[in-house]
C-alpha cells in the first residue's frame, strides 16, 4: 500500500509539536535518542526497548520531511509463512502524520509513503528481496527477533554504505 502525505507548514509544525511538547513524556532513553539523532551510527543497547518503534518513526517523518531523505525501516517477517507481515511502524508513522486508517491497513507485505518533497519511507520484513535499488536511512526494529539477524546487519550497511545516509539498530 502506498500512502502520499503533502509536507505542509501544518505538518512540520505538528511534527514539531510532537517532538517538543512531549519530550518531558519521553522516556531517558527516547530523550537520548533525540539528542543524538545526527550521529551517523547508532545501535540500542538491546534489541528490544520501550518505546524505540513509536520514537524512531516520529524521528524519520520529522526528518525526511525536513531533508527529503529516504527512510528504510526494516522488520522481523512472521515466521509462519501463512501469516501476514504487521507493521507496528507503519501504523505509528500514519498516527504520527494525522492520517486515520483501518485497524487491518497495516497488514500487507509492503508499505510504503511518499512524501511531495520526494522522500520515500518504506516498512519492509527482513525476508523481502528487493534490497538492490534502495537507498536510505536506515532502522532495524526488534533486529533479534528477525529470522537472520546477521543477513539483516548486512544488509543496513549495503543500503547505508554512502555516507550520505545513517543506519541506526
Amino acid at each position: 500500500m502506498t500512502i502520499k502525505i503533502d509536507v505542509t507548514t501544518d505538518l512540520l509544525t505538528h511534527l514539531e509539536f510532537l517532538v517538543t511538547a512531549r519530550m518531558g513524556a519521553f522516556f531517558r532513553w527516547q530523550q537520548r535518542w533525540y539528542s543524538k539523532r545526527f550521529i551517523r551510527n547508532r545501535s540500542l543497547h538491546k534489541a528490544r526497548q520501550i518505546g524505540a518503534d513509536y520514537y524512531f518513526t516520529l524521528e524519520a517523518l520529522q526528518d525526511a520531511c525536513l531533508t527529503g531523505r529516504n527512510k528504510i525501516f526494516i522488520e522481523p517477517a512472521p515466521s509462519d509463512p501463512d501469516e501476514e507481515f504487521v507493521s507496528s511502524g507503519w501504523a505509528y508513522m500514519l498516527h504520527h502524520a494525522g492520517i486515520k486508517t483501518e485497524s487491518t491497513d497495516h497488514k500487507m507485505t509492503k508499505c510504503h509513503i511518499t512524501l511531495s518533497n520526494g522522500a520515500n519511507i518504506y516498512f519492509l520484513p527482513d525476508n523481502h528481496q528487493g534490497w538492490a535499488g534502495m537507498v536510505g536511512d536506515v532502522y532495524l526494529s526488534e533486529w533479534a527477533y528477525h529470522s537472520a539477524p546477521s543477513h539483516s546487519f548486512q544488509i543496513l550497511q549495503g543500503v547505508t554504505c554512502h555516507k550520505k545516509w545513517r543506519p541506526s539498530n
